[in-house]
């Protein structure tokens, strides 16, 4: 198990009340821009990790996009590759597919100019794309962005084993489990520690 790294809030920190009387109406709409955008960061740089673990393996060896919308389409096509174990190939590429759909959405969201719409609370029109949003969209974005950051970066945990690279960089069959159902998507975070939630994960042979 891992406590929260500092500076990388709870997997579910969304709460009904976020844009209720625990925001003030004025803050609502920087908040959810503010949100989505720094939560893609946190997918961005687990990406980067994952993708020097490919690089370490040989899988990949062009230079790292410096565009995140670029490095996404390059690192599918590494974890394409037929060196990348199967197992591992099939729980990383829809993680990483949703994080390419997801960062897509952060594009929609953020390169807009929104405006508050009068007298309709928590919805707001783009300036730009002449639509209307609710502010819940921001944050559902905001939110599937931060599930992702964990998922990626379980992958990028596990993925020294499977790549052969260092078979001890986690220490017990627990830890590799643990981090495995988090890549899926099966995390708790009630607690000050990520953890798995209960349920069948395939681990690397030997394990």
């Amino acid at each position: 198990m891992v406590r929260h790294p500092v500076g990388l809030p709870s997997p579910s920190p969304y709460d009904d009340d976020m844009l209720g009387e625990a925001l003030p109406p004025e803050f609502r709409l920087s908040f959810c821009i503010g949100e989505v955008v720094r939560n893609d960061v946190y997918v961005e740089t687990e990406a980067r990790v994952l993708w020097g673990q490919l690089r370490r393996a040989e899988v990949v060896s062009d230079p790292m996009q410096r565009n995140f919308g670029r490095l996404l389409p390059d690192l599918l096509r590494g974890l394409r590759d037929e060196r990348v174990p199967t197992a591992f190939r099939d729980l990383a590429l829809p993680v990483i597919t949703l994080a390419r759909e997801a960062h897509d959405d952060r594009n929609k969201l953020a390169h807009d100019q929104w405006v508050s719409v009068p007298w309709v609370p928590d919805e707001v029109a783009g300036v730009r794309s002449d639509s209307r949003r609710e502010l819940e969209e921001f944050t559902r974005c905001a939110q599937t962005l931060l599930d992702l950051t964990w998922r990626v970066r379980g992958l990028a945990i596990i993925a020294p084993v499977w790549l052969g690279t260092d078979t001890s960089a986690i220490d017990d069959r627990e830890e590799m489990w643990h981090w495995t159902r988090v890549a899926m998507g099966s995390h708790d975070a009630s607690t000050s520690a990520m953890r798995g939630t209960p349920g069948p994960a395939v681990l690397p042979p030997g394990w």
